[in-house]
């Protein structure tokens, strides 16, 4: 007889290969949905797989945690998508892009392409037609995810502080203090919620 199973479980007892599991999704959702669409569906996918399975192995050691934390560590670890070809884009190949920089690059592919098609039904010759950029999820650790950020003082609150001080006092780096983090550090005005619009 035939078992179904459901995408990302559990086959065998043994250690799974998570970023496996993650390009897994991407490509069926790939074939669905498209390259940004199936994107946006297998990385919510994953990380609500993620999330549960974090959320499980806490719980079978009777600890209580709330789900909203893990959430917002998965989102984190999975911020970035790594270019495989750039196509017409300025973009390097194995660059490491931000989901939503992702996102705008797309968007404005998609806006000049659907122009260049208005002029061509005009009669007016338009040199080609702009392609997309062939790109796939990257899964970070927690510790990778933190010190990718752009800001010093969020990788400094992390580990190793004393490295990270240094290396931006050398490098004069400025913190513009984007982040939640950041401003908590500092003690600053937080920038979300009423607070964030009454300081303004």
């Amino acid at each position: 007889f035939l078992n179904f199973i459901y995408l990302g479980e559990n086959v065998v007892q043994d250690f799974l290969n998570i970023q496996k599991i993650l390009i897994a999704i991407f490509n069926y959702h790939l074939l669905l949905d498209g390259s940004y669409i199936g994107l946006l569906k297998s990385i919510l996918k994953f990380q609500s797989i993620l999330a549960l399975s974090i959320e499980d192995s806490y719980k079978s050691q009777g600890v209580k945690i709330s789900r909203k934390n893990i959430e917002i560590v998965v989102k984190q670890m999975l911020n970035k998508v790594i270019i495989e070809d750039p196509k017409t884009t300025n973009l390097l190949p194995l660059e490491l892009i931000k989901l939503v920089v992702i996102k705008e690059i797309c968007n404005s592919i998609k806006k000049y392409n659907s122009n260049t098609k208005e002029k061509n039904k005009d009669k007016i010759k338009i040199s080609r037609f702009e392609s997309f950029p062939v790109f796939k999820p990257k899964i970070f650790s927690t510790t990778n995810s933190v010190l990718s950020q752009e800001g010093f003082l969020t990788q400094a609150g992390f580990q190793n502080t004393k490295k990270v001080l240094t290396k931006a006092a050398i490098e004069g780096s400025l913190d513009w203090l984007a982040n939640l983090k950041q401003r908590i550090i500092v003690g600053q005005v937080l920038s979300s919620g009423s607070t964030f619009f009454n300081s303004k």
